[in-house]
């Protein structure tokens, strides 16, 4: 609220609006209840995403991102009151760390557990030594005895891989990471998954370079 003016509700759009007390005119804004009541719009009538058009002005000078926050907040806890308690009149919102792209980012690919065996017999058959051959008066050689063969090796059986762990955020993540081999993308909120996957149109998949999906390109 700047001096020279004077904020208002407007209820039926769910935004601030504040005039100038000279008369010369009025602008409309968003505070946190407004941004809150806006996602809650979304959530409520299943919308696949929204678009917030400028944050510029949500940059605090202690770094702090309140309208930002909200949405994540609202995100997380769907039931969270935007209107707030009767002694706070907007939601506290939870401040989120900023989304790096770093190594830890989730893997598009499935992981699997490599399976795990006892140590499974790698020697091969051994043959018993022959006896040498006696020789008599008139020399004849007497046959080799056959050679004895070992059992055969058998193998254990493998054990089956475990199954793809589920897609999960990172630590204190919020943005969108790609989900079920990048054919959907899904929302993450401080760490937490949200809401449902959402599908990628035809002939496209989710890039979390650039945060959209993107036709493929082999």
């Amino acid at each position: 609220k700047m001096q020279s003016m004077t904020s208002v509700r407007h209820d039926t759009s769910k935004t601030q609006f504040a005039y100038f007390n000279n008369g010369s005119g009025f602008i409309s804004y968003d505070d946190e209840r407004s941004t809150c009541e806006k996602t809650e719009y979304a959530i409520d009538n299943g919308l696949k995403s929204f678009l917030i058009w400028e944050l510029s002005g949500d940059l605090m000078p202690d770094l702090s991102t309140p309208l930002l926050d909200t949405v994540n907040s609202k995100l997380a806890n769907p039931a969270m009151n935007c209107a707030g308690s009767e002694d706070t009149s907007a939601p506290t919102p939870v401040h989120t760390q900023s989304p790096t792209r770093m190594s830890h980012y989730p893997t598009l690919s499935p992981r699997t557990d490599s399976p795990t065996n006892g140590s499974l017999p790698t020697s091969s058959p051994t043959r018993r030594p022959t006896k040498a051959p006696v020789l008599t008066s008139s020399p004849t050689i007497q046959p080799t005895k056959a050679p004895v063969l070992t059992s055969s090796p058998t193998r254990l059986p493998t054990k089956a891989p475990s199954p793809a762990a589920p897609d999960s955020c990172p630590s204190g993540f919020s943005g969108l990471i790609a989900v079920q081999q990048c054919s959907h993308y899904q929302h993450c909120a401080s760490g937490i998954l949200t809401g449902a996957p959402l599908a990628c149109g035809p002939g496209t998949t989710f890039d979390e370079n650039i945060q959209n999906c993107n036709f493929s390109y082999s």
